[in-house]
């Protein structure tokens, strides 16, 4: 029989939780949105969508669910400071992990978790969040991150993926397949499937897959148990560099000099694909969820939350609206 749900977690402050906001990503699917007139292409976790805050503002509101606010971390990259600076002014520096360059999604989070490894014991709770998505739904979003965290909190040697009940037979995303149904406790992952086509997305749908949010929980060292057999020695060339710090505002020479030499490394395909038994994938209710990754879902996120039925395929108009970082929401002004 399933154990009980994992306690609620009502106070932050009595738990030693932090939130890792992955945000070095360049957004390049979502470009010919994010040029702006002068043609500098603005990382899509710098935009907004017809709201005040730029998508990775969001993301940090997300956090506070489940970390305090001294807790709460991001990894951004040395190109876009011009951007992050601003989006993170309430963040304290010490807690702004600044990779030297883009290198794949799987070096951003071995970064930011190596970085948490001088600050926290090894049981300490991560919540990893992408810093471009978008919510519909927030009070869902928050219950669910409290849960998942909870489970990552009770099992410390877990690893907690969040899975969107599906809205539709999407093609652009990546599917979690569970062993059997996830309707209230994390279930065992099968396999993961990116991209389907229309026909392999509506089977996927209708056999119980979930939406990838690559929203995970788990302990420092749970996580870090993932990168271990395939990149034990980046590990070691990672925790010599950063055992140097350099002095404020003085260039990270060593962590540099280690970045220019790895390969970009995609986190899904080279690590959770291949940890697939060493994950539970927990269902989050239908919450208006996206991760925006494409001209055309970005289109249909507006729709379904905003009325613009007239913005149907000009996306060079768009552009004008959306890669405008921090200051003009997304939405029609034709007149």
């Amino acid at each position: 029989m399933p154990g009980p749900d994992p306690p609620k977690i009502t106070s932050v402050a009595a738990l030693d939780v932090w939130a890792l906001v992955l945000a070095g990503g360049d957004g390049s699917r979502l470009q010919p949105l994010t040029t702006t007139d002068a043609g500098e292409a603005v990382p899509k976790q710098y935009c907004t969508v017809n709201r005040e805050r730029c998508l990775l503002q969001d993301s940090l509101r997300r956090a506070v669910a489940v970390a305090p606010a001294d807790k709460i971390c991001a990894v951004v990259a040395s190109q876009h400071q011009r951007w992050w600076q601003k989006a993170l002014a309430q963040l304290s520096p010490a807690n702004i992990f600044v990779q030297p360059m883009n290198r794949g999604t799987a070096f951003g989070i071995l970064l930011g978790l190596l970085k948490l490894e001088q600050k926290a014991p090894p049981e300490s709770v991560v919540l990893m969040l992408p810093a471009d998505h978008f919510v519909g739904l927030e009070s869902i979003m928050a219950q669910s991150l409290k849960r998942i965290t909870g489970y990552a909190v009770s099992e410390p040697d877990g690893v907690f993926l969040l899975g969107a009940e599906p809205e539709g037979a999407e093609e652009g995303l990546g599917y979690i397949v569970p062993w059997h149904s996830a309707e209230l406790l994390p279930v065992g992952v099968y396999s993961f499937v990116e991209k389907p086509d229309e026909r392999q997305a509506l089977k996927l749908m209708n056999d119980g897959a979930l939406w990838n949010t690559f929203i995970i929980s788990g302990t420092v060292g749970s996580l870090m148990r993932l990168f271990e057999p395939q990149f034990s020695q980046e590990i070691t060339e990672f925790r010599a560099a950063l055992a140097h710090s350099p002095p404020p505002h003085a260039a990270d020479v060593r962590l540099s000099a280690l970045y220019e030499k790895l390969s970009s490394v995609d986190f899904s395909k080279t690590i959770l694909e291949r940890r697939v038994d060493s994950i539970k994938v927990l269902r989050m209710p239908v919450c208006g969820w996206s991760d925006l990754g494409t001209p055309q879902r970005l289109e249909q996120t507006a729709r379904a939350h905003y009325a613009a039925p007239e913005l149907t395929h000009d996306y060079l108009d768009l552009t004008r609206r959306f890669a405008k970082p921090d200051t003009i929401p997304w939405t029609d002004r034709r007149q």
